[in-house]
Formats: structure tokens, C-alpha cells, sequence
């Protein structure tokens, strides 16, 4: 009577919840808009070597054609202007020798000499501008207290020469002077969006009139509106209070943060949070095609299109080369560069072919943002009272004492939720309800009498599970989660413990005995072997898993004809010695109980992908149900070849030899 009362409790609670489901639909749908980019500098140093064979117009409409709709741009420092000869360092006794000025007469601190290349004015002003403003920052700073001597730029008049002379310059080698505005123009004439990549090398950050809000202004003024770091960390990260005003600025401007899928820049949640832009995010997969031979261009589309359709990526950064550096020493005659120029447009006009109808990409088409949604508190309370009745009804099905721990036990989370607000709780809500659904979805199937029953308990498990599915979902309602800026965490524990101890319950008996035995070399090495399996579980799961030798082409083919490829560990291990489990329960086999254990890895493999919460829900349901039908066919053979063997082989061989 209890379970019944309970189960429908659960039933009312999923029911209230409901809408929720609809608003997380409706905003993954609101966003079907992808564009792919590629890097400015490497463009750049390929259009200038491919030069030789066309036009640069050329080259840049070739690229466009293909799809291609945003260019990144990365600001230039005093060591890339003389790495083009625009500047030159000089020694101090070079500068005396030219210039006639007497040694006693030169800048007593030390400093760096330049001489510059008149030729593109705007740089070198622009170049003198900051450098000025640098050295006058410097000099109100405490380090510059007791100096003697004045901070501040000055100029050197030689007879034929002249050099400038920047105190304590040193410092500034990697200090980005700002972004190439006539490189911007050109690309935007051309039908390109930019997009700025600022670095963490900006000093200052803290003065409103710092000159990398004006350039940004500037380029938003050009059609700017993303923003994409580069480097391991966010700009301004490791001051909160100057990443807080940077983050406004960027904010006012109008700009878009873009973090990168698989590449972790520090500071890019606090930057995200303290400029307000949680709703303005656009995720980023970057991809490099390189030099190498082996590349293939299919597979990297399929990843591309993967990311699009499984993890709400929405910006595509594609880099023709491994490394920027000096494009011409990687490229021994232009035509190599040509060859990599024609992989990087067949690349592009793949990845737009093989994109599914329902997203929308190409020249003309930029990132689009998905809509805000959030979860009200209402139904955050009721999905924690949901766990909690999961949770003892797992207690009912396995030990019912344990009721009586975990009922004041969430109801005491609860209420320090109610008093904190603190995030960890709801996510230990999450992970609970989790567990307990995949651990309940074995032990509501465990009793078999008939082939009916056993087909109406596969399905009976696998809606329990979606029953902990739901309530992780919607546990972690919110648009953070749906673009990753905030995560479920326990992936991992999730994959162990409930085999783990659902294991413990189906032999807890057999422990005691266990523990006074006498231990010999051959325990050891098979606990050494499932301590080695369970670990090799592990690590598979999460998207950067070991992969086994072909596995990659076997899911390759999976996607190719099911759309949303099953998990392995559900559809060819879980599920199928699931079903067997099921049937020798039917023959009241001892056995039964260990291949049902295997239940447990399954369910809590299928509830994982609904963890992935930056995963459309339709996609992981889809998932799901690839791995139920094919995991009953599979677990059905195995059915078919136990009995076959028991009843057929194994009675012959005994007869004989046995």
C-alpha cells in the first residue's frame, strides 16, 4: 500500500513538472543558427603566400563561398611589428654612436631603444600612443617610489636617424599595441564578421579609458559582436574587482562571450557571471585540420556536426594549421598552401552539406543565442521531495530500515537549501535521485514468472529510469545548464556506485564468509582483474574516454544509420546481460543475480546522458532508446544461445566426456 502511495505521489510530482520539459524544448529549439570561423593570422599569412597564384580577393571569396562567415582577430604586440620589420631594438651604444649623444647624456635607467619604419603610420603612432600610455601608468605606481629619474617616452634625434627611448621597456616585449584595423575593413569589405581574440596580457584594465575598450568599440562599430579569448585564460583574469569592470564594459558593448568546448580558460565563469551575460553565450568547438596526410576530412566534419546537433555548440573555429607562427615556414612552395586552402573549403562545404535541415549555417547566417529560461522555486522543492520518495522506495525494494535515514536526511538537506541557497545541494539532490533510479529500475524487475513478465520488466525498468532522468533534468533546469557554464559533476560516481553496491546487496550475504577465508595468489589476481575492469569502466565514460581499437568507426556507423548512437556499455553489455539476468530469475538460476548486476551499469549509463544537460533532451531520449530495442534483441540471442547450450550442448558433452 506504501509503494503504491508513493508511486503516485511520484506520478503528481512529474506531472507538475511537466511544463518544464516544454520550456527546456522550446529553448533548445530557439536557436537553430550555427557559423563556422577560422583564425585571422593563419589566414592571413596563407592569402599572402597564396598571392603569387591569385589575387587575395581571390582567396577571401573562395572562403566565403564556402561558408565561411567570421574571422578571428588577434591584437599585435612591439615583437610582432619587429618580427615585420616595422621596428627595430637598438642597443644604448648603438644610439650614442649614431645619434651623438654622449653616454653621461643618455637615460640613466634601463630601457628599450627603438628605431622605427616610418612606412605604415598608423601602427607607429598607435605603437608610441601605448607605449606612452604604459609608461605613464607605470609611474603612478608604487614600484616606481624613489626613482630619480622621470618615466616617460622620449625621442632621440639622430643626424640620419631617430630612436625612441621607452624606460624600463623591457616589460613590455608581449603588451598587445591593439588590433589591426586595416586587416578588420578589409575583411569586413570582403563580407566578414569579426571576431576580436584578446589574450590575459592587457595591463590596466582598470582605467575607464583603458585604449582595449575603444578598439572594441571600434570593431563593434565594423559589425563585432562575439567575443573569443585566446590563450588558458579570460582577459582581466585574476583581479575580481578588474574583471568585474571588464566584463561590464564588454557587456555594454554589445559583445557575446564564446567559451570553448574541451578547452577550460580560467576565469570564463566569473567573467561570464560578473558582466551578466549568462543568456549570451555561444559555445565554441574548435577544430585543426594541420599538415598531416591522414586527416580525414569526413570524420572531421562528422565531429563538427556532432557538436552542433548533441552539444549546442553554435561556432565552429576550424585552424587550417596547428600552430600561427610564421605561416611561410611551414609551406614550402605556395602550392602546399593552396592544398591546405582547397581542405579547409572542402572541410567547410562538408560539414554545411551533412548538417541535418533543422539547423541553419553559411555565409550569410551567425551564431544564434538560445532562450533564457530558470527554475522557479517551486518546482526546484518539489523535484528534492520527488528524490526523496525515489530514494525510499529504493529503501522499500532493498532494506526498508534505510528509510528511516534517508527520508531526514534530504529533508535536512532540504532546509539547508532553504537557509544557504548553496548550488552543491541541489546537485547532491541530482546525483541522489540519479543513483536511486538506477539502483530501483534493477530492483522493480527482479521477479520473473513468464515471458510476458519478463518483457513487460525490461520496459518497467527502463521507465524507472526515466523516472531519475526526469528528476535530474529538471533538478538542473536552467539555461547555465544548457550551455554548459555549470554542470552535473558526479558522472563518474554515478557510473560506479550503483553496480557497486548493488552488487553488496544482491551477495551481501556471502561477505562474512568471504572475510574469514583464507586468501590465495589466484583471489588476488581476480580481484586485481575486476578492480582493472571496473577502473577501464570508468575512465570510458565522460567524452574524453578511452576508446578501443575500431571502436571509433563501429560508433561512427552506429550514428551514420540510428541518427543518435547508443552507448556500448548499454546496448551490447548492459542491456543484454540484463535480459539474461531476467530469464534465469524466470528459472530461478543462482546466476541470475550477477548478470542482473549488470542492470545497474546499463540504467545508470542511460540517466549519464541525460546528465549531460548541454545535450538536447530528444537526443539523449533518442540514445536511450537505441540502446533498449537493441539491447532486448542482443539480450534475447543470449537467451536463445543459454538455452540452446544448456539444453542441447551441454547435456551432449556430458554424456560423452563428462
Amino acid at each position: 500500500m506504501i509503494k503504491k502511495i508513493l508511486w503516485g505521489l511520484l506520478a503528481v510530482i512529474i506531472a507538475a513538472t511537466t511544463p518544464l520539459l516544454w520550456e527546456r524544448l522550446q529553448a533548445e529549439d530557439s536557436n537553430p543558427n550555427y557559423e563556422v570561423g577560422v583564425p585571422g593570422d593563419q589566414l592571413a599569412g596563407m592569402v599572402d603566400m597564396l598571392s603569387t597564384l591569385n589575387e587575395q580577393s581571390y582567396w577571401l571569396e573562395e572562403l566565403r563561398d564556402a561558408g565561411v562567415r567570421s574571422v578571428t582577430l588577434e591584437p599585435f604586440n612591439l615583437e610582432d611589428l619587429e618580427d615585420e620589420g616595422y621596428v627595430k631594438k637598438v642597443e644604448r651604444l648603438e644610439v650614442h654612436e649614431e645619434a651623438g649623444v654622449e653616454e653621461e647624456d643618455l637615460p640613466e635607467l634601463q630601457g628599450l631603444y627603438l628605431e622605427v619604419d616610418e612606412s605604415d603610420q598608423d601602427r607607429i603612432e598607435r605603437l608610441l600612443d601605448v607605449l606612452a600610455y604604459h609608461t605613464n601608468q607605470f609611474a603612478e605606481t608604487e614600484e616606481t617610489a624613489g626613482l630619480d629619474q622621470a618615466l616617460e617616452l622620449e625621442t632621440i634625434e639622430g643626424e640620419e636617424r631617430t630612436f625612441y627611448y621607452v624606460p624600463l621597456g623591457a616589460q613590455y616585449a608581449d603588451v598587445p599595441i591593439g588590433f589591426d584595423f586595416e586587416y578588420a575593413e578589409r575583411l569586413a569589405d570582403a563580407g566578414f564578421q569579426v571576431v576580436p581574440r584578446p589574450g590575459n596580457n592587457f595591463h590596466y584594465l582598470e582605467d575607464e579609458d583603458h585604449y582595449l575598450y575603444d578598439e572594441l568599440d571600434e570593431l563593434a562599430s565594423l559589425g563585432a559582436e562575439n567575443l573569443l579569448f585566446e590563450g588558458t585564460e579570460v582577459t582581466a583574469h585574476g583581479d575580481p574587482e578588474v574583471m568585474a569592470l571588464f566584463a561590464n564594459r564588454v557587456a555594454d558593448l554589445g559583445y557575446r562571450p564564446m567559451p570553448i568546448d574541451f578547452f577550460d580558460q580560467r576565469g570564463m565563469h566569473e567573467f561570464i557571471y560578473a558582466g551578466g551575460l549568462e543568456n549570451d553565450v555561444v559555445r565554441v568547438l574548435s577544430r585543426t585540420i594541420g599538415l598531416e596526410d591522414e586527416v580525414d576530412l569526413r570524420e572531421e566534419a562528422s565531429v563538427m556536426v556532432r557538436g552542433v546537433r548533441e552539444r549546442n555548440i553554435r561556432y565552429l573555429n576550424i585552424n587550417p594549421l596547428e600552430s600561427s607562427g610564421d605561416v611561410e615556414e611551414q609551406f614550402e612552395v605556395p602550392q602546399q598552401a593552396a592544398e591546405v586552402f582547397d581542405d579547409l573549403t572542402t572541410l567547410v562545404e562538408m560539414t554545411h552539406d551533412v548538417m541535418p535541415a533543422s539547423f541553419e549555417g553559411g555565409a550569410d547566417t551567425g551564431a544564434g543565442t538560445f532562450d533564457a529560461f530558470d527554475q522557479p522555486g517551486w518546482a526546484l522543492y518539489t523535484l528534492m521531495i520527488g528524490v526523496t520518495v525515489l530514494s525510499v522506495l529504493l529503501a522499500l525494494y532493498t532494506f526498508p530500515a534505510l528509510a528511516f535515514v534517508f527520508v531526514p536526511g534530504l529533508l535536512l538537506l532540504m532546509t539547508g537549501y532553504a537557509f544557504t541557497g548553496l548550488d552543491v545541494i541541489v546537485k547532491g539532490f541530482a546525483l541522489a535521485g540519479s543513483v536511486a533510479g538506477a539502483m530501483l529500475a534493477v530492483m522493480v524487475a527482479r521477479r520473473v514468472e513468464s515471458w510476458p513478465q519478463l518483457f513487460f520488466n525490461y520496459f518497467k525498468a527502463f521507465g524507472v529510469a526515466l523516472i531519475g532522468a526526469w528528476l535530474v533534468v529538471h533538478l538542473l533546469h536552467g539555461h547555465e545548464y544548457l550551455v554548459a557554464i555549470d554542470q552535473f559533476r558526479g558522472v563518474v560516481v554515478l557510473a560506479a556506485l550503483p553496480f557497486i553496491a548493488g552488487l553488496i546487496y544482491f551477495y551481501y550475504q556471502l561477505i562474512p564468509p568471504l572475510l574469514n577465508t583464507q586468501v590465495r595468489y589466484w583471489h588476488l589476481v581476480v580481484l586485481a582483474l575486476a578492480a582493472g575492469l571496473l577502473f577501464f569502466y570508468v575512465m570510458r565514460t565522460g567524452n574524453e574516454g578511452v576508446v578501443l581499437p575500431f571502436e571509433s568507426e563501429f560508433r561512427q556507423w552506429l550514428e551514420d544509420t540510428l541518427y543518435a548512437r547508443p552507448r556500448t556499455t548499454e546496448f551490447l553489455i548492459g542491456l543484454p546481460f540484463f535480459t539474461l539476468g531476467l530469464y534465469l530469475s524466470w528459472l530461478k538460476h543462482r546466476a541470475a543475480p550477477f548478470f542482473m548486476s549488470f542492470g545497474f551499469l546499463a540504467f545508470a549509463s542511460m540517466i549519464g546522458s541525460f546528465t549531460h544537460l548541454h545535450t538536447p533532451v530528444a537526443i539523449s531520449f533518442l540514445r536511450s532508446f537505441n540502446s533498449l530495442w537493441l539491447g532486448l534483441i542482443l539480450g534475447l540471442v543470449l537467451v536463445g544461445l543459454v538455452h540452446l547450450g544448456t539444453r542441447y550442448i551441454y547435456p551432449a558433452v556430458k554424456r560423452r566426456w563428462l
